[in-house]
């Protein structure tokens, strides 16, 4: 809807001569939808219910050791309900479609433990946990899509009348993870402290070779303000060295993986009629394996003045071994992808964070900042280079990121931008195939062409540090919270220039085209109008600082007088006003720094194109203890 919105030609207007929406820009290079009839007459209606349970029991068979079980589950169901009629671009080609979707999930979580905690005179004590846990996943969709309706008076009410019944979609899936795991604390006279812990984890996603894996932990911390000579100084009011390894696991892959899977196909034989039959969609891989982080951790926590000002550092090392990767294959191998385990990572950084009382008296005010420093750097990938494609279906960019030794993940790749050619550099802009007013590239091999040999690695996606401020004050029973947080250090991709930027009078342009290249302007930044220029390459032109500060979150709150409340039988009462995303300070062009087109995936960050930015709200609640 945002993409639509920013290239629909803004020239055309929102109803035709008859009154009728426009349905569509005939100049467009890629059906444009008229995003002011999606909004206004695309039906579309989701309902979720959802319903969260747990329960337990624990029982004391001696002093100091005890028994828990617990059962917790999660149901979630999930409609969706959708027309689009023919009034718009999208449904007026196939007579109106209705869309009807089913989501079902269930997690169901069950955990045993045995713990004993017991103190030895004044100088032992030791709390150990045993335990084993079970975790069940299983999901449920199904997608039926209707075309080819007489009217749209009935919407997705009518669907008994429509034509075509062409996509059906059904997919169900399951998965369980196994733990059993174990947990001893020594505590040596409160002031050497010692923790080692063991599990292990068996996952289905897993082939049976591969599926069970050990991680273990250890942790120690020496509380150094109850030795005598810290005591002494007069310096600290707390004082704690903190040192940690262990292993971590993550199976986040898709059910099944590791199985040679099959699904539904047409075929067509000798012109013929189609023909249902089933091929290949999964290659699957027998030696799947967890993936594995190994962390190393030291840190420190610090006391000032009576613990008016406390602080906390850390430092930290991880590596991560046999990571989980969907690898592309030659397709004559019948399949796209092929998952494996390739190659390792690290990420090292410190950590700080700092609390503060500045005001203690009738008028408080408190302070906490926090800020965190990360190096990402691929380590190993068996001499691969790894590359990521843009998989939106109009820009077709190709190659935008990569994935290589020695280099961070969210690597930018393309091309080197070097301004416009000039007037007076025709004939070196001939030898590329360009003209003054086209867009120049640096030639890295120094070959006279311009092509996938002259891209580099341009911009990175990770920030190099991020960090949070939150600032709380109170008067009486009046308390105000101010959250500002930031990263710094980052570009996106602001695919959307691709098309604003373009020149080619297919789709709306940016205002920034009125400064466009012409004998008269000669812009070294925006190339010249040419319906047929080959606009669409990655390059660093199109990498945005993605930079900012933003006032994430403000809120104003009042706790009733306790004797106002006790006279209702109320315990307390809380009235609050909260703002967030008020201010987003940045120079990022897009709508919102805050933006990654592909969600949490690590291997595709920093991609804007069409994103939704943050919604600014404000919230007026209570909140009621009876």
């Amino acid at each position: 809807m945002v993409n639509t919105a920013l290239t629909f030609n803004p020239v055309l207007p929102v109803y035709d001569a008859d009154g009728n929406y426009t349905l569509t820009d005939p100049n467009a290079d890629a059906w444009l939808d008229n995003s002011v009839a999606v909004t206004r007459i695309v039906d579309a209606v989701s309902n979720i219910n959802r319903v969260l349970g747990n329960i337990y029991l624990e029982y004391e068979f001696i002093k100091d050791l005890k028994f828990r079980t617990s059962l917790a589950s999660d149901i979630y169901h999930q409609t969706q309900d959708m027309y689009t009629p023919r009034t718009v671009y999208s449904g007026s080609f196939n007579g109106g479609q209705a869309r009807f979707a089913t989501t079902d999930l269930q997690t169901i979580l069950a955990e045993n433990t045995l713990s004993y905690n017991k103190k030895f005179g004044d100088i032992h004590q030791i709390n150990a946990v045993v335990g084993f846990t079970f975790q069940n996943n299983k999901s449920r969709s199904f997608i039926d899509i209707a075309t080819n309706f007489p009217n749209d008076v009935l919407g997705y009410y009518g669907i008994e009348n429509a034509e075509d019944f062409p996509s059906i979609y059904a997919s169900n899936a399951e998965s369980a993870i196994v733990s059993y795991l174990g947990r001893v604390n020594y505590n040596l006279k409160e002031k050497y402290l010692l923790t080692v812990t063991g599990r292990v984890d068996g996952s289905s996603r897993f082939g049976s070779n591969n599926r069970y894996a050990f991680f273990p932990s250890v942790a120690l911390a020496w509380r150094l303000i109850q030795e005598d000579f810290i005591k002494e100084s007069g310096v600290f009011s707390d004082l704690k060295l903190r040192i940690s390894y262990g292993k971590s696991g993550n199976d986040r892959i898709s059910d099944y993986a590791y199985i040679r899977t099959i699904g539904g196909t047409t075929y067509f034989f000798n012109g013929g009629s189609p023909a249902s039959g089933f091929a290949p969609q999964v290659p699957g891989n027998d030696n799947l394996k967890w993936e594995t982080t190994n962390q190393f951790d030291v840190g420190m926590d610090m006391g000032f003045l009576d613990s008016r000002i406390s602080l906390t550092t850390d430092y930290y090392y991880k590596k991560t071994v046999d990571l989980l990767y969907n690898s592309e294959i030659p397709y004559t191998t019948g399949y796209p992808v092929y998952l494996e385990n390739i190659g390792s990572m690290k990420n090292s950084g410190v950590e700080f964070s700092l609390r503060t009382a500045n005001l203690v008296n009738a008028f408080k005010w408190n302070t906490d900042f926090n800020i965190s420093f990360n190096r990402n750097q691929i380590l190993d990938l068996g001499g691969k280079t790894l590359y990521v494609n843009n998989d939106t279906y109009k820009l077709k960019i190709g190659t935008w990121s990569v994935i290589q030794e020695g280099e961070q993940m969210g690597s930018f790749y393309g091309l080197e931008a070097d301004g416009i050619w000039q007037l007076d550099q025709d004939a070196e802009a001939a030898i590329y195939g360009n003209e003054p007013g086209d867009f120049k590239y640096i030639d890295q091999n120094h070959d006279g062409v311009i092509d996938a040999n002259d891209r580099k690695i341009i911009g990175h996606a990770l920030p190099k540090f991020f960090w949070g401020l939150n600032n709380t004050f109170s008067y009486g029973n009046l308390t105000l919270d101010v959250f500002i947080q930031g990263q710094h250090g980052n570009q996106i991709l602001n695919s959307n220039r691709f098309e604003l930027e373009s020149g080619n009078g297919l789709s709306n342009a940016s205002t920034d085209m009125l400064n466009r290249w012409t004998p008269d302007n000669p812009s070294n930044e925006y190339a010249r109008a040419n319906r047929n220029a080959d606009y669409l390459k990655m390059s660093d032109r199109y990498l945005e600082d993605g930079s900012y500060v933003r006032i994430k979150l403000i809120t104003l709150s009042y706790n009733l007088p306790n004797k106002w409340m006790s006279a209702l039988k109320i315990d307390n009462a809380r009235f609050y006003v909260t703002g967030e995303n008020l201010l987003t300070f940045t120079k990022y062009t897009g709508f919102d720094p805050e933006v990654s087109r592909f969600g949490f995936d690590n291997t595709r960050m920093g991609y804007d194109y069409g994103g939704y930015p943050s919604a600014k709200s404000y919230i007026i609640g209570v909140i009621l203890n009876f």
